[in-house]
């Protein structure tokens, strides 16, 4: 698992656009 320095919803959507 990657961790990122955000959570809840806002770390999945940052996330999304990082693998992007």
């Amino acid at each position: 698992k990657i961790i990122s320095p955000v959570s809840g919803s806002e770390h999945q959507e940052l996330w999304r656009l990082t693998v992007a």
